[in-house]
């Protein structure tokens, strides 16, 4: 690749980290129970690249990654954090749901299922140019075949940064064969 589009690629990608959002679940009530966050996730769109914040009083509860299943049973984390004020960057289209380790919080409501979308900068677009169609390609495919049933485990894998007060945690979607 020249140097023109290199610097065309960083500039697409530069673009593309400029425009993420960041949410903070549950927005002003921060991670609490009695919060409606099925109310709260459907009136956000979460695209790769944005950060999602959990903001709590670490004494009093925590943040946990589960399967789905776990989700609906409050059985084994994949992750906990209890920091208080935990941050994830997503780096890939996944679907995730977040529950509250300490007794009782599920029941009360304190657990989110947030769907991560590709980043509407790298999904394919559709052009029409004279008699041929083409279709432009996204700059990175971060979708893989549907596995069948039984082949694959899907894990989230979570890699800290530094402790810094800037340091974020990214979420990596990883599938490993059982």
């Amino acid at each position: 690749m020249g140097k023109v589009g290199f610097l065309m690629a960083v500039f697409v990608c530069v673009l593309c980290v400029s425009e993420a959002s960041v949410y903070q679940v549950g927005d002003e009530q921060g991670w609490e129970q009695y919060v409606n966050y099925t109310e709260w996730i459907a009136s956000k769109t979460l695209h790769v690249g944005d950060t999602i914040v959990f903001e709590y009083d670490k004494e009093r509860m925590n943040g946990m990654v589960v399967s789905l299943d776990d989700f609906h049973s409050s059985c084994r984390p994949i992750r906990i954090y209890q920091t208080g004020l935990d941050k994830f960057i997503s780096v890939k289209r996944a679907h995730l749901y977040f529950i509250c380790g300490f007794p009782d919080h599920c029941l009360h409501g304190q657990k989110v299922d947030i769907r991560i979308l590709e980043s509407p900068a790298l999904l394919p677009q559709t052009t029409t140019q004279s008699s041929r169609d083409t279709q432009t390609q996204p700059l990175s495919s971060n979708s893989s075949p549907s596995p069948q049933s039984g082949q694959c485990e899907t894990k989230i894998v979570v890699q800290q940064v530094p402790a810094d007060p800037r340091s974020r945690t990214k979420l990596v979607k990883e599938t490993t064969k059982k």
